[in-house]
């Protein structure tokens, strides 16, 4: 990503490093734990768009890693993040990084997931050219090229761009007949697996409530014995929550930290929030949740049996009172 461009190259290496630019624009950085994202260089301040810290650098800071404004709890170092970087203090303190092992990735800023597919086009057309086409213009082209080099044979304008028409509608079938063959997609191959809790282990219900405005979230969770008998509940109030699955993240992981603390050998978390379940279990992927979801995964294997169960909402109302209480009276 910071190579120049030499002097001296294959069409092929110059060609990769225009469409670098493209790349720059699209990708940032998800932080874990910080030691692989420059704070002047990276993208990382927000995930939704390219955004990267401006203003004078002060020389000492120039190296910078986002680690160096963590504390060694991974807290953010307001201090720090007052003196350097003030405009944006407040919207860094959104982001809730990983564990010390958790190391930071690259996200594909334009999706949720914050993975790239090839169902997206990494060619963003112009106002008013099709998306589906463009890719292929740039194909065409670029074997236009390859037969001038190898077979010393030319084509006019018009040619390219039927040929591009024929992939494009080519590409365009095959997508169809694709979806209509199945409907089931793959899941991707689980980084973590984990042992299913059996009937006769506790749980532990979490959940959170939301307020957009102030940015703040209630955090709530229960932990009850098999026979629903109640083992411990807590709850508390969270200041820079920036989603409602950011806090539903928070809560669960807090309850899960109790758990380890109450030496529970087996246990079966149970959520509302689909999105979540689905994020722990690696059946999908949100990059706002990046840190916390590694974390998650990371503490489970303190557990000799663990599981990661949606429930509804209705199965959940005594962790849903509690987080609203807590958000409340705060």
């Amino acid at each position: 990503m910071d190579v120049t461009v030499p002097t001296v190259c294959s069409h092929g290496w110059r060609s990769i490093l225009h469409g670098r630019e493209l790349l720059r624009d699209n990708v940032g950085k998800a932080i874990g734990n910080g030691l692989a994202t420059k704070v002047w260089k990276d993208s990382w301040i927000s995930l939704e768009k390219n955004l990267k810290p401006f203003g004078p650098i002060p020389e000492a800071a120039m190296d910078l890693t986002v680690s160096d404004l963590l504390t060694s709890d991974m807290k953010w170092n307001k201090k720090r993040l007052e003196e350097l970087l003030p405009l944006v203090a407040e919207e860094i303190q959104m982001i809730h990084p990983g564990n010390q092992a958790t190391e930071d990735i690259y996200v594909w800023q334009p999706l949720q997931t914050g993975k790239y597919t090839a169902k997206r086009q990494i060619c963003l057309p112009p106002s008013g050219v099709s998306s589906t086409i463009l890719p292929w213009v740039c194909w065409a082209l670029w074997t236009a090229r390859n037969t001038l080099l190898f077979e010393k044979r030319t084509f006019t304008p018009t040619e390219v761009a039927t040929k591009a028409i024929r992939l494009a509608r080519e590409w365009v079938n095959a997508q169809a007949h694709q979806t209509q063959s199945t409907n089931v997609l793959p899941h991707p191959k689980r980084k973590h697996q984990f042992r299913s809790a059996t009937g006769d282990t506790p749980t532990c219900k979490s959940d959170a409530a939301y307020d957009a405005q102030s940015r703040r979230a209630g955090l709530a969770w229960i932990i009850n014995k098999p026979s629903g008998r109640m083992i411990h509940q807590e709850s508390r109030t969270q200041n820079f929550v920036p989603s409602p699955l950011v806090a539903e993240a928070l809560a669960l992981r807090a309850g899960l930290i109790d758990a380890v603390k109450l030496e529970l050998p087996k246990l079966r978390m149970l959520s509302d929030n689909s999105t979540l379940v689905r994020a722990i279990n690696n059946d999908a992927q949100a990059k706002e949740i990046f840190g916390i979801i590694n974390d998650i995964q990371q503490i489970s294997s303190a557990f000799v049996e663990i599981s990661f169960t949606h429930i509804s909402r209705s199965f959940n109302e005594d962790a849903d009172r509690l987080a609203k209480l807590s958000l409340s009276t705060s």
